[in-house]
């Protein structure tokens, strides 16, 4: 990772595996188009917030509109 706070897909897959991957990518609600569609061209977008969870921003594959996928990755053992 040359910036902390982001990831290249490469990273993702490592972390995730390709096939789960896949299947996120093809899971992601399009508020536009009213259904579930496959998200494209957020590979220069993915974020790791403060909690470590992985945030993938791009758009719909169908409307081209901007929708994300919120990735809980970074999870912890601590309690509020």
């Amino acid at each position: 990772m040359g910036n902390k706070n982001t990831m290249t897909r490469a990273e993702l897959e490592r972390k995730l595996t390709p096939l789960l991957l896949v299947q996120i990518e093809n899971n992601v609600w399009c508020s536009t188009c009213n259904e579930v569609r496959k998200i494209v061209d957020y590979e220069d977008h993915i974020t790791i917030n403060k909690h470590g969870d992985t945030i993938l921003n791009g758009q719909c594959s169908i409307c081209k509109g901007k929708v994300a996928r919120y990735l809980e990755t970074g999870e912890t053992n601590h309690r509020a």
